[in-house]
């Protein structure tokens, strides 16, 4: 059960991010405890969900490229990259993890 939870997540992880504004934007940030055990995984996806956004963040600041720029070359099919995984709005798959590296 916990591979699948972690190939295909179903949650979006700013849900476990104390302050959900900061994710993706402030490297310190701090997840909500799993209230039951078989949830153990979500807060240590989300850490890992945030960590892969910030540097894509912090990457489109260095170069002054915007979140269309990460769409396009994404070829993302979602309307907004930013409202989406990226925000960790919606789940993030290992195939966006791949296409932002």
């Amino acid at each position: 059960m916990a591979s699948r939870m972690t190939l295909n997540p179903a949650f979006p992880s700013r849900d476990c991010i104390e302050i959900p504004d900061n994710f993706g934007r402030r490297s310190n940030i701090r997840c909500v405890p799993a209230p039951r055990l078989d949830e153990a995984m979500r807060p240590s996806r989300a850490i890992n969900h945030h960590l892969q956004a910030f540097g894509v963040y912090r990457l489109l600041r260095r170069g002054r490229y915007s979140v269309t720029n990460l769409e396009k070359r994404c070829e993302s099919n979602r309307k907004s990259c930013h409202r989406g995984p990226a925000g960790g709005r919606a789940p993030a798959t290992e195939r966006d993890f791949i296409l932002w590296s």
